[in-house]
């Protein structure tokens, strides 16, 4: 598939990834910028409560089935704004002036994500080399099959004997609507929600946060969202380690949220969402963000503390004048103990052990990763200079105007979580770091949240000052004095100091586990194997179940034709036969065990591929049966190349299987 050919599906996942939740914006009473910044959080709550209600219902998962919920939440939302008209009126837009600027603007922020994403991918349908990528094709994969993308049931990837439980399926449902809608491939819809979350999701949100911060700022508008898509810790780093994809979604999702927290605290400049609005849509905001992945509500938890404070202080300190202290005193203890407690019950809560307890290797000094929070440069990743000079400005301007000191605050909190996993990580700071499985990618990715407004906040400064050496009554001059052509010319003037935005860096992060993957030790699927999809896919009938060792890369080729795999993931729980048949398939010829084993759970068909994938990792001998058969007589060859084969059990033994 040409980069052309991949522009509908493109399209296709920022319509899915906005849409919906437009036109709910604008039935509760949103417009202009807040509407179009709350858009993608509407948009994966509605795809994920569908799923949800329609698997509960015995609906099958469809385009149909999203528009129709969606067509009927618009309704009720109209209906509801109406009644409630008198105690939350539609929000005043911004002049379309802004509007205009703040669309435009996104135009570029597009153009540079698209210029990353195809020098990182290669190619459209590039593969992720990734441990995590198998379980995430295999889930799109799984939700195309059976018809149900519930996160309620999406964790099993339909193997029976794997206990139901939640996982976040958000960012698995947009992109098995954009299969579903364009007819492509898994790999290119996955590379393509990609793009929309970097290229638009992950600015228009900035965008939104950006305006409740400094308000009605028509300068701020044109230059946050190409300054959002230049940091490489975020959006790019989670589109690249892991891979993290439902991560990167909810991320992008975090910056509309706290622009909800400031309304909602009061702490707005210009406030675009509104007190009584943001408090109905806190809870839904929630949902969605853990729709996409709990680690957001976690990181929106940390972030809107700060604000929260703002408020609560403001509150003391305006009782104490009025000589009711006592007031402000409760108010401020009271929020302090809620807090506390609230951190006490997750840090304690059984149901986070697990992922409290997750470790990964300290490989910085303290003061080494503080510098490389404050570079840009977190996890090892090249120092983004010039970016970074306006961050730390901004950190400068932040803390001068008092109504923006919080956004200081939630900045040295980020940093602080990130030292804590990259420089420490010991089981007392695991109480602090654990909800992001104390990895340090994760925390780092947070770091932009705040950067970016702060880096907003550093142009305005220059371009005030620029305004000051412009001479004054000259026609000549009078366009270049308005605060948006000079914060335009301070961004042009990073285009070469940044090279392009930082396009070859950040393109190069995400080449990392995609074009520039390590061939012996870190190739998923390799070009033999991509070359033998489609004898798979005219092979093997779309109801057969194909035995497979998933650590050879099999797992995905078989979500990318679509059809099931006997092991899609490399470490979920398996039934007694599939374990038994993972240690001797390969004695089907002489062991009627496995035949029983595999009438039971359906196998037909055996796939081998190349094992190239994390070759010294101790759970590729739980697939020591997935193998060469050792006589012949059960297995009939039916397709190869190179060393990729695809065999059909034919007989077990004496046993044929119908």
């Amino acid at each position: 598939m040409s980069w052309f050919d991949a522009v509908p599906v493109a399209l296709a996942a920022a319509g899915w990834l906005v849409g919906p939740g437009l036109a709910l914006a604008y039935a509760v009473g949103l417009r202009g910028i807040s509407a179009l910044g709350m858009a993608p959080v509407f948009s994966v709550l509605l795809v994920s409560v569908t799923a949800v209600v329609g698997q509960k219902a015995g609906r099958t998962w469809s385009v149909w089935l999203v528009l129709g919920v969606t067509a009927v939440t618009v309704v009720l939302a109209v209906v509801a704004s109406l009644l409630l008209r008198r105690i939350a009126p539609p929000r005043e837009s911004d002049p379309p002036r802004t509007l205009l600027v703040s669309a435009a603007a996104l135009v570029p922020a597009m153009a540079v994500a698209w210029f990353v994403v195809v020098r990182g991918f290669g190619q459209p349908d590039e593969l992720s080399q990734t441990f995590d990528a198998m379980f995430h094709y295999s889930a799109v994969s799984y939700i195309l099959e059976s018809g149900s993308a519930s996160s309620l049931t999406i964790n099993s990837l339909g193997n029976p004997s794997t206990a139901a439980g939640f996982y976040p399926a958000g960012w698995h449902g947009v992109t098995s609507l954009v299969v579903l809608t364009t007819g492509t491939d898994i790999a290119t819809a996955t590379n393509m929600v990609g793009w929309a979350i970097a290229g638009l999701i992950w600015p228009i949100g900035s965008l939104l946060l950006v305006r409740q911060i400094v308000g009605r700022n028509t300068a701020a508008m044109a230059v946050t969202p190409v300054l959002s898509v230049a940091f490489t810790a975020f959006p790019w780093g989670l589109l690249s380690f892991g891979v993290l994809w439902p991560n990167a979604l909810s991320l992008a999702l975090v910056p509309s949220g706290l622009a909800a927290v400031l309304a909602a605290t009061r702490t707005a400049k210009d406030d675009v969402i509104g007190f009584r609005r943001a408090i109905t849509l806190a809870p839904l905001v929630l949902v969605a963000c853990a729709f996409a992945h709990p680690n957001a509500v976690f990181s929106l938890a940390v972030l809107a503390v700060f604000p929260l404070g703002t408020a609560v202080l403001r509150y003391a300190l305006k009782t104490w004048r009025e000589g009711r202290a006592w007031r402000g005193a409760v108010a401020v203890i009271g929020t302090g103990a809620v807090l506390f407690g609230l951190w006490w019950f997750v840090a304690h809560a059984e149901a986070f052990r697990q992922v409290r307890e997750m470790y990964w290797p300290p490989f910085e000094t303290p003061a080494g990763a503080v510098g490389e929070a404050l570079l840009n440069a977190t996890n090892g990743r090249p120092a983004l200079w010039a970016l970074s000079a306006l961050t730390v400005t901004g950190l400068v301007v932040a803390w001068r105007v008092v109504n923006h000191r919080w956004l200081v605050a939630a900045a040295a909190a980020s940093t602080f979580l990130y030292v804590l996993t990259a420089a420490i990580n010991r089981p007392d700071t695991q109480k602090f770091t654990g909800y992001w499985y104390n990895d340090s990618f994760r925390l780092a990715a947070m770091l932009p949240i705040t950067a970016v407004p702060l880096a907003v906040l550093a142009v305005l400064l220059i371009a005030g000052k620029l305004a000051g050496l412009v001479p004054a009554g000259s026609s000549r001059f009078a366009l270049l004095r308005t605060p948006t052509a000079l914060a335009l010319l301070v961004v042009v003037v990073l285009l070469p100091l940044t090279r392009g935005f930082y396009v070859s860096t950040n393109a190069s992060a995400l080449a990392g586990t995609y074009t520039r993957a390590e061939p012996k030790a870190g190739t998923l699927v390799d070009d033999t194997e991509e070359a033998f999809l489609p004898k798979l896919a005219a092979a093997v009938p779309k109801d057969a179940v194909v035995a497979n060792n998933p650590w050879d890369g099999s797992a995905v080729m078989l979500a990318e034709v679509q059809r099931k795999a006997l092991y899609p993931h490399a470490d979920i729980a398996w039934s007694a036969e599939q374990e038994y048949l993972s240690k001797n398939l390969d004695n089907a010829a002489n062991d009627p065990r496995v035949c029983t084993a595999a009438q039971k759970v359906g196998v037909r068909y055996l796939l081998l591929g190349n094992k190239t994938f994390w070759p010294h990792d101790q759970r590729q001998k739980w697939y020591t049966g997935i193998a060469e058969p050792k006589a012949a007589g059960a297995f009939e060859l039916v397709a190869q190349e190179g060393r990729v084969k695809l065999y059909r059990l034919d007989r077990c033994g004496s046993t044929t299987l119908p």
